[in-house]
């Protein structure tokens, strides 16, 4: 069988035309390069500055992309992009600085980095390399005219709104949002041209409608209730029909045959013969005997020994003896002296 090769259906100029301006707009739809149209376009002078090199450097790269850059790597490709933005972006810049202008200090770093603008890059990448240069020049200008119309109405609406201005002149004495000059101004606007967008398709194109990449739907509480049970019936009858499924698949197990129990003739139990019970012998606690403190007296401690000495020693004495000692008087003195002394007397006397 031969290959069958799907030949890709080459839209009309017509096609091409609405898509890069309403259908498929680059910044409402596509929603590329919004930094730009967020904090950069916040007056209506810098906007159309913006829009002005933007729409020339994607004509630019688009015609090159088309032209010269099919059999080429895509890294020279993109950087073939970048060389082709700075060539459009720097001569802007040189010349608002050599006149001083404020637009500069508006667009700030925004302006110079329309060089590598992730649009200029997207689209060469996606169309231009697969079409002829007509084409992508129609291309390049209906995307450069859907963005320029986002940005000058951006920039027109936080002017009018943020400053009270329109083109630097003066329309109300006093600014009614000043809040609508930061990028926070600049989301809300981009936010209600997006819904503007989706209701003049749906109204004025509604063959097209289908095709928006998002959808707008009108909520009503009673029918999402009525959508969450019918989705929780639906799991529950899903989950039962696995269990079913899983059932059949098994084999149905063989129930196990019941066996009679045989029956077993009884014999009568004997008594069995009670045993004596044995008394446990109760001990009767011995009574202590109290240990008796061993008196020593006076004499086996060897306390007052030299008085009892003395006393024994003149008890044995005569009368004679005992008026031939020596007058001494032991209350003046130590025992243990008066013993000594004593001692040495009779030692003397009896030599």
């Amino acid at each position: 069988m031969p290959e069958q090769t799907k030949q890709r259906k080459e839209l009309s100029p017509r096609e091409i035309f609405l898509n890069g301006v309403i259908l498929t707009n680059p910044l409402l739809v596509q929603v590329v390069g919004l930094c730009v149209a967020v904090t950069a376009s916040s007056t209506l002078k810098a906007a159309l500055l913006l829009s002005a090199v933007l729409s020339a450097s994607l004509l630019l790269c688009e015609a090159a992309a088309s032209a010269l850059l099919k059999s080429a790597v895509q890294f020279i490709r993109v950087a073939t992009y970048m060389a082709i933005g700075l060539s459009v972006a720097c001569p802007v810049i040189f010349f608002l600085s050599g006149r001083g202008s404020p637009l500069l200090v508006n667009t700030g770093i925004y302006l110079p980095l329309l060089a590598a603008n992730s649009l200029v890059a997207l689209r060469c990448e996606k169309f231009a390399i697969k079409a002829d240069v007509p084409r992508s020049l129609l291309d390049a200008l209906a995307n450069a005219l859907g963005a320029s119309i986002v940005l000058i109405s951006s920039g027109l609406a936080r002017e009018l709104l943020g400053a009270g201005t329109l083109y630097g002149r003066e329309i109300f004495g006093e600014a009614p949002l000043p809040a609508m000059q930061m990028p926070f101004g600049g989301f809300l606007v981009l936010g209600f041209s997006a819904v503007t967008l989706k209701l003049f398709i749906s109204i004025f194109m509604p063959d097209h409608s289908a095709e928006m990449p998002f959808r707008i739907k009108k909520t009503n509480r009673s029918q999402m209730k009525k959508d969450k049970d019918n989705d929780r019936d639906q799991e529950l009858r899903g989950k039962g029909q696995e269990a079913d499924n899983l059932s059949a698949r098994e084999p149905a197990a063989a129930k196990p045959v019941q066996e009679r129990p045989v029956p077993v003739p009884s014999t009568p139990e004997q008594p069995k013969p009670a045993l004596p019970v044995q008394k446990e012998p109760v001990h009767e606690p011995v009574p202590k005997k109290p240990k008796k403190k061993k008196e020593i007296s006076d004499a086996q401690s060897g306390k007052n020994r030299p008085k009892q000495f003395v006393s024994e020693f003149y008890g044995t004495m005569s009368e004679d003896d005992l008026f031939e000692m020596p007058d001494i008087t032991f209350e003046q003195k130590d025992p243990d002296e008066a013993f000594a002394q004593l001692l040495a007397e009779l030692t003397e006397k009896n030599d």
